[in-house]
């Protein structure tokens, strides 16, 4: 039996639906928590939307917002969503809603209320010039917000909810060639400073430029020298402080690989004396400028701190490295806190895909097995003789 038609339906205007059966308009609001819908009294739009406007106050009057604010700016409504999301929001996230909101609230200026699936289609029009992943993130900002603005009878419904998201146009990650890197480094040592040691610092460790420098915004501090755990083992390790507060950045260990320590005890003879484990390693906040600037001079192609990361990865690809390792150092990990390669795959298999011929000449070949001892008696053939056997059956 196929599902019973609604009387109404909704127009591009919110709050603001029309009769199927005789075509005359109604204005619906959500009144001290119970639907309310008041007829018009006109099949044309122009006319419904002045009498609409024109109840605005009266139901205002009665509680028709929660919020006791129906006339609430859109930047309002949005700011209150965002601080109800920063109790169960990570840090990473929280930085991102504070990017959208703020494009957000410069297309939307005004009351939230007044805002139509229109508008909204003809924002996601104009933001999805930009590349997929942020012109969705935007999206799914905006669509949360009306959700918000829904859950507390700001609105009726949601103008944003019908918009799709943009087709994924992601790009094969672009890595820095060994030569690309010798000479970023290079002409990073001439501008001086130490945007060149930090660079090399995440190109040898897998680190996250916020790790390392520090991120106010996503509320990391930067690493320590007593970070460094000289005498753990055999290369000893170095303690890294993931993204965000306490309960968000989630500590991990790698390895001092002997291209970090190499690096470590050159920047030690620069000081000329043994750091204090309470001294920062690295006394800048951020190198992208520089890096941008060293690009530039040098003539190689656009790359920027997180690319060094991206490098890291490729080199321990090509060194054999398993997935599940490399997971483990870069610090992806899936909800039970155990290292999740899946990432790695998706981003850097391309990479071990290009060696399948090297790895394969690794196997050994199954069909040769070894030579048995003298005073052993093989009871079976190996495969390789009874097919040799047969094919010469064959041929007699």
């Amino acid at each position: 039996m196929p599902p019973k038609q609604s009387q109404f339906e909704s127009t591009e205007y919110n709050n603001l639906i029309r009769a199927r059966a005789s075509g005359i308009y109604y204005g619906q609001w959500r009144v001290a928590g119970r639907q309310t819908r008041t007829s018009l009294k006109t099949r044309s739009l122009k006319m419904a939307r002045r009498k609409l406007a024109s109840l605005y106050p009266k139901v205002l009057k009665k509680g028709a917002s929660a919020t006791g604010d129906g006339n609430a700016k859109f930047a309002t409504v949005a700011e209150d969503w965002r601080q109800s999301t920063l109790p169960t929001t990570k840090a990473h996230a929280r930085k991102s809603y504070i990017g959208s909101i703020k494009h957000l609230k410069e297309f939307f200026p005004g009351v939230l209320s007044r805002i139509t699936k229109r508008q909204c289609e003809k924002w996601f029009a104009v933001r999805s010039v930009r590349k997929a992943s942020t012109a969705n993130g935007d999206l799914r900002v905006l669509q949360r917000i009306f959700d918000y603005a829904v859950a507390h009878d700001i609105v009726m419904d949601n103008p944003a909810a019908h918009i799709k998201k943009k087709p994924d146009d992601s790009k094969e990650v672009e890595i820095p060639t060994e030569d690309e890197f010798q000479k970023l480094i290079a002409e990073l040592r001439n501008q001086q400073g130490e945007a060149s040691e930090a660079t090399e610092f995440l190109a040898a460790s897998g680190c996250r430029d916020a790790e390392l420098l520090g991120d106010t915004e996503v509320e990391t501090k930067p690493m320590y020298w007593g970070a460094f755990e000289w005498n753990f083992g055999k290369l000893g390790r170095l303690k890294i402080r993931g993204k965000g507060r306490k309960k968000d950045g989630k500590i991990r260990y790698i390895p001092i690989f002997p291209p970090l320590r190499k690096l470590v005890d050159r920047m030690i003879a620069r000081l000329g004396h043994q750091p204090k484990p309470t001294e920062r390693i690295f006394n800048i906040e951020h190198i992208a400028k520089q890096i941008d600037r060293a690009c530039i001079k040098a003539g190689i192609r656009h790359t920027h701190p997180h690319a060094m990361r991206h490098l890291f990865c490729s080199r321990a690809i090509a060194s054999g490295v398993d997935f599940l390792t490399i997971a483990a150092w870069l610090g992806h990990t899936d909800k039970k806190g155990k290292p999740d390669a899946t990432e790695i795959m998706r981003t850097y298999g391309h990479l071990r895909a290009d060696n399948t011929e090297t790895a394969a000449l690794l196997m050994i070949d199954m069909a040769e097995e070894p030579p048995l001892p003298a005073n052993v008696v093989r009871m079976v053939q190996p495969l390789g003789a009874i097919q040799e056997a047969q094919q010469e059956s064959k041929a007699k």
